[in-house]
Order: C-alpha cells, then sequence, then structure tokens
C-alpha cells in the first residue's frame, strides 16, 4: 500500500517522509522553547527530534518507500534542524559564535558543493566521513546546552561539559573537512573523465 501511495504522489507521502517533516516540527518547537527560556524542555524536545531523524531511513527501507527525493528532504532537514538548534544555542546557551559559524560553514560549503555538481554527475554522493561527522556536529550544541544548564544551576560539571561541547566540534569539523576533501577528490576525477 505505501509503495502505491509513494507512486501516486510522486514520492511526496511516504512513511519516511512523514517522520522527515515530523522531526523537523519537533525541532522547530524545541528551538522556540530554548528560545523563550525553556532550555531544559527545549533541550529534550530537540534530542527527541533528533532520534526521530536516526530512523527515519529504516522506515522507508522497511515500507519498500526509499528515493531520492527522501534522502534530500532528510539532508535537508539536517541542516535546517542543526542551523537552527546551533543558532539558538549560540543566541540563548553560551556557545561560542565562532563555533556555530565553523560548523555551520563546513556544512553548507559541503552541500552547496553536492548539489552544484549533480546535474553533471549523477553519481556523486555525500562520502561517508560527512555522516560520520553528524553526531558529533550534533552533540556539540548539546555540550555546550547542558553547560548552560548547569552553569544557571551553579554546578560545576559545567566547564566539563563545555570542553566536551568544544571537542565535539573539532572532530566534528574534522571529519566533516575530510568529507569535503573527498569531495573535491570525486570532483577532480570526474572532471578528467
Amino acid at each position: 500500500i505505501w509503495q502505491n501511495i509513494a507512486a501516486e504522489t510522486n514520492g511526496w507521502i511516504t512513511p519516511g517522509n512523514a517522520v522527515t517533516f515530523g522531526s523537523l516540527a519537533i525541532t522547530a518547537a524545541g528551538v522556540f522553547d530554548v528560545f523563550r527560556g525553556h532550555k531544559l524542555r527545549g533541550g529534550l524536545t530537540i534530542a527527541f527530534s533528533k532520534s526521530l531523524d536516526l530512523i527515519d531511513g529504516w522506515i522507508a527501507d522497511k515500507t519498500g518507500t526509499k528515493s531520492k527525493r527522501g534522502k534530500y528532504l532528510d539532508s535537508a532537514n539536517d541542516m535546517i534542524g542543526l542551523g537552527a538548534t546551533t543558532a539558538v544555542v549560540t543566541a540563548k546557551c553560551g556557545m561560542p559564535l565562532e563555533s556555530c559559524g565553523v560548523m555551520y560553514g563546513a556544512n553548507l560549503y559541503e552541500s552547496a558543493t553536492i548539489l552544484a555538481q549533480k546535474k553533471k554527475w549523477e553519481s556523486l554522493q555525500p562520502p561517508k566521513l560527512g555522516k560520520i561527522a553528524k553526531p558529533f556536529e550534533f552533540a556539540s550544541p548539546g555540550f555546550f546546552w547542558i553547560s548552560d544548564i548547569l552553569n544557571d544551576r551553579g554546578n560545576n560539571k559545567a566547564k566539563t561539559f563545555r570542553k566536551l561541547g568544544w571537542a565535539a566540534l573539532c572532530v566534528g569539523t574534522a571529519l566533516r573537512m575530510a568529507a569535503i576533501r573527498k569531495i573535491t577528490e570525486d570532483l577532480e576525477q570526474k572532471m578528467m573523465i
């Protein structure tokens, strides 16, 4: 039944895409909570939305509705979710502005490079290193968020979580830069052909 609905709607209405859109809506609710000063509830809401984001591909696979459209929607959800989460944690929870810029700038560069070349080389795919970088990139704002909550409560563990935020940022950025290097190498090889 799901394959028929997906075929009739040009791949827009699928269980996996429903989870992706739901994840994005829940992320937005969490971001607004943090922005309004409800840091704990907002952060937990965002964490829940990211757990949904982990299963959308699995659901699409199990229902036989995996598609390029679903992949692009998932990628857009990741970019929007990371951008909104990082921005609100920077604005309201003490994440340093430069870390937000580094993380989001590298993600935008990688995405733009892939999208710009998709028309010429359909086989160009994001490297696995980019997927490996995502948990670190999402963990970094999470650690800064926890640090800020602990700091508000006078807990001396706040500094530890701030250091973990920086460590996750460094690892995520290093992996993202390696992914960009791989994309560049792939492009150079395709241009020689």
